[in-house]
């Protein structure tokens, strides 16, 4: 295996998407890539690895929510420093907080939510 990863995602408003995790969050975003079925594909950066998703032109269900709202896990986990300056830059930016950061034995955390509700959560290990 390579040390990278890509995770798609599915997402109701590409646009909406694609400001968040631009602009908010301030990933490098990918050249978008057409795709047969009118479809487009969106990636962003998140250190050596890619998050994903799709425009087509009907809309897609929606299954986020909060982590403890539906069946299974939908997150991501983004390890970053400085985590507790990161977290007022992204609710400076608009970010939605929705677990604010916290100590674990093994790292500080925070987690944020996206326009479909998906959460990230932002890890920085222990020191």
């Amino acid at each position: 295996l390579e040390d990278r990863v890509q995770v798609g995602m599915t997402v109701a408003n590409s646009e909406n998407s694609r400001h968040f995790y631009g602009q908010v969050l301030g990933l490098a975003e990918h050249t978008s890539l057409p795709m047969r079925d009118d479809m487009t594909r969106y990636g962003f950066n998140a250190g050596s690895s890619t998050l994903k998703f799709w425009s087509r032109p009907e809309p897609l269900a929606n299954f986020a929510g909060a982590l403890n709202a539906s069946v299974g896990i939908r997150f991501v986990t983004l390890w970053v420093r400085k985590i507790d300056a990161l977290a007022a830059a992204l609710e400076a930016r608009g970010a939605k907080i929705v677990i604010p950061p916290m100590q674990l034995p093994d790292a500080r955390i925070f987690f944020a939510e996206d326009p479909d509700g998906n959460w990230i959560e932002f890890a920085e290990p222990a020191q």
